[in-house]
């Protein structure tokens, strides 16, 4: 069966905070939520979490956006996969089922990496 998502970010920019867009959503008509763990402090997270489970939104995946998962040093890699690992815990929390990883830098250098260019940096 289809179902009607909402992203987070659709509320970015309006007077619409994080815990109402939850609500909103849910009395809009839509079936899921999808999150931006950005800026996210224990108290908002927390809140968050309760308005998710009062308004029954399910959270279908989780949006994380990282600049330097494939960036040359290998310290900064290394640091990047264990704060994406950190995402994945805030996600779960949050009763996400799947974290989407934006990575920045073909944003930034108006270019596509390729899979195996990008895999092979972050691994090493």
């Amino acid at each position: 069966m289809m179902k009607l998502g909402l992203i987070e970010n659709a509320w970015w920019g309006s007077p619409v905070g994080r815990v109402e867009g939850i609500e909103w959503a849910k009395e809009l008509g839509f079936d899921t939520y999808d999150l931006y763990l950005t800026g996210l402090t224990p108290s908002v997270k927390r809140a968050m979490r309760d308005a998710i489970r009062a308004a029954a939104m399910p959270i279908p995946s989780f949006i994380v956006l990282s600049y330097s998962l494939t960036d040359f040093n290998p310290d900064v890699r290394k640091y990047s996969v264990g704060w994406l690992k950190s995402q994945m815990d805030v996600g779960y929390d949050l009763e996400g089922k799947t974290m989407t990883l934006a990575l920045g830098e073909y944003i930034l250098e108006k270019v596509e990496l390729k899979p195996e260019l990008q895999w092979t940096w972050a691994l090493e």
